[in-house]
């Protein structure tokens, strides 16, 4: 299983709890203070990936393998979605295309991609595929802040590595 969520506003919940439970009489650590980052205009995503029931892979069988679990890539299922225009021209498009196309942009950028993919899939008979690749034009942009495999990989691997020089 994967989880994808934001860590952010979970530091938030964890602050609010905080600050019901200080007396009036304390002051409290800011939220910068407590978490060590500004609680805006900043973007925490926190990605798991949760194996167990027979599929944990066989370079991590055993409890001693866990050194070597650097090596191994628990995200490589994730499909990242990306390669849109930063502003499609109308005049390639028909009307419908580009209309639907620019709705699809909307969606992305006011709910985000998983809002999109989610209506994607319910207004196009389950053909979320042909979909993407229609209207590819219009999903976001990649650019050096866009979260890749790659990316996304070489994050966990710095992750294990700060965890295995605090043991």
């Amino acid at each position: 299983m994967i989880r994808i969520y934001n860590k952010l506003e979970e530091y938030r919940l964890q602050y609010r709890r905080m600050l019901r439970s200080i007396s009036d009489d304390i002051t409290p650590p800011t939220f910068e203070q407590h978490f060590g980052i500004p609680e805006f205009g900043y973007v925490l995503t926190r990605v798991e990936r949760q194996m167990g029931g027979g599929r944990i892979p066989d370079q991590l069988a055993l409890v001693r393998d866990l050194r070597n679990c650097s090596d191994v890539n628990p995200f490589e299922t994730i499909e990242f979605i990306s390669g849109g225009r930063a502003q499609p021209n109308p005049e390639d498009y028909t009307f419908m295309e580009y209309s639907t196309g620019m709705h699809l942009r909307h969606l992305v950028e006011t709910q985000g991609m998983q809002a999109a993919i989610n209506h994607i899939t319910r207004h196009s008979n389950r053909n979320k595929k042909w979909a993407l690749k229609k209207f590819r034009d219009f999903l976001p942009v990649p650019n050096e802040q866009a979260l890749t495999s790659e990316r996304l990989f070489r994050e966990f691997q710095l992750s294990i590595a700060k965890q295995f020089r605090t043991l």
